[in-house]
């Protein structure tokens, strides 16, 4: 008997299984997750909001519009609920993708951008960040010019670089795509971790959108949930493929919570903030690079070694797990660390001294 086959274009997609069987006790700095609980007043707030009718009947989002609307400025008719930020990505590239069109981004960056490219028998031309992870502007036009992109999309802040598009670089993006019948996109993603925002764009440019999730800030990634901004033909485009329901009442109703409470998430940030500045104090003392990554993880660089493999099993083996090796702009010898708080960051910094000696890391990188 043979079993059915998934559409041909599909089946040379690899994709991991998200479910994992984990050691107890492991410390997860690898998929950049809240590290610390959220505070116990907050979450109590939260399941104040959750009713027998919350579980037991479909979710109403007029609330979460209206409110998504004043937070952005441009309206309920402008914003749009997803399953996290990753949620809008995949309805923005089934609803405007066609077969043969191409997808503009950088390299490395977020691999759901190829895939959902992939899924959409769409090819994508990804410009690299230089060694100094920065973006060339010019290559970034010169692509769109030759490739006449249906989609160009970028993170702002990206990962595992933590860079920032300049926003100079955002704004010529948006004026070469302007007319051109291109969705332009920023993933937002690590809003507010980096305060710069494409939002004004929106406002200026009805072919840009803007994507956001509260996964990172609030540290809601358990709940999947985010949004879409755009103009109103954009959000229409993208409700034409969304799937009865999909933004469940728990997440709605704790985004709503985390809107209308900034202590929830100003309170994550400053956690993260003082987590950052403690590894930051050990990356320097054992001369290891940390660049600018506005986000809630941190990239380290390590010179002397071909890649990071022994350092990322070396942490293994003391019960933390990062990101590494990494791939793309130079960075096979470095890994990205999601920040936790101080006491959490202080015993890594520790368990990283040890990891660097074990891996023989004799040079490493001064940044």
């Amino acid at each position: 008997m043979t079993s059915p086959e998934p559409r041909l274009h599909l089946v040379a997609l690899a994709r991991d299984r998200e479910h994992r069987a984990l050691p107890e006790g492991l410390v997860l700095l690898d998929r950049n997750e809240r590290v610390a609980p959220i505070p116990d007043e907050c979450f109590a707030r939260l399941t104040a909001r959750v009713s027998q009718a919350t579980v037991c009947r479909y979710p109403n989002l007029a609330p979460l519009l209206d409110r998504l609307g004043k937070a952005t400025g441009l309206g309920a008719g402008r914003v749009l609920p997803t399953l996290g930020s990753d949620g809008a990505i995949r309805r923005l590239f089934q609803s405007f993708l066609r077969p043969g069109d191409h997808v503009v981004t950088a390299s490395p960056t977020y691999a759901m951008y190829a895939i959902y490219a992939a899924m959409n028998q769409a090819g994508v031309c990804a410009v690299p960040y230089g060694a100094d992870l920065v973006l060339d502007g010019d290559a970034v036009l010169r692509a769109i010019d030759a490739h006449r992109p249906r989609i160009v999309i970028f993170a702002c802040p990206d990962q595992p670089t933590g860079a920032v598009l300049p926003a100079a670089l955002r704004r010529a993006v948006a004026e070469r795509t302007a007319g051109t019948g291109t969705l332009l996109v920023f993933d937002e993603a690590y809003y507010p971790f980096c305060t710069e925002t494409a939002l004004d764009l929106v406002s200026e440019h009805d072919h840009v959108a803007v994507l956001r999730s509260f996964s990172k800030s609030a540290g809601f990634a358990g709940l999947r949930i985010g949004y879409l901004a755009a103009s109103e033909p954009v959000v229409a485009g993208a409700d034409l493929v969304r799937g009865a329901h999909e933004v469940n009442g728990v997440a709605a109703a704790a985004a709503l919570l985390a809107l209308e409470d900034p202590t929830l998430i100003d309170s994550h940030l400053a956690q993260v903030t003082r987590g950052r500045r403690a590894l930051e104090r050990h990356a320097r003392a054992l001369g290891v690079a940390a660049p600018d990554c506005p986000t809630n993880f941190q990239l380290l660089q390590f010179r002397g070694l071909a890649d990071s493999a022994g350092v990322v099993r070396a942490l293994r083996d003391q019960g933390y797990l990062v990101k590494g090796p990494l791939s793309g702009a130079g960075l096979e010898n470095a890994v990205r660390v999601t920040l936790g708080d101080e006491g959490v960051m202080d015993t890594f910094g520790e368990a990283l001294g040890r990891a660097l000696a074990a891996s023989d890391a004799a040079a490493p990188l001064v940044g």
